[in-house]
């Protein structure tokens, strides 16, 4: 019983300082948040830069999905223009 009540005491207060990390008094809190909005400031700043530059550039050359497909149907198209006699002529060559 005795071992019970000492062990239950050990664990509220265990609580006790968990609880204190865990919320902390709101003024270290806020200090918390300041340190880290400052520390994440500049990450931000870059990303929005990058954001603008992606939407610059999604605007000059259109959308990366598009811009992927129009490349793929070239190639594709370009591949079908090489006449039949280039291809043989690749062939001979590979021959020698």
């Amino acid at each position: 019983h005795t071992e019970l009540d000492a062990e239950n005491i050990s664990l509220s207060a265990e609580m006790k300082a968990y609880k204190g990390n865990y919320f902390g008094d709101p003024q270290s809190l806020l200090e918390r948040i300041r340190e880290l909005t400052y520390e994440l400031e500049s990450e931000n700043a870059s990303l929005k830069t990058k954001m603008a530059a992606y939407e610059e550039a999604r605007v000059e050359f259109g959308d990366p999905q598009t811009l992927c497909e129009q490349l793929d149907a070239c190639i594709d198209h370009s591949l079908g223009m090489i006449p039949e006699s280039f291809d043989n002529a690749l062939e001979q060559v590979e021959l020698l």
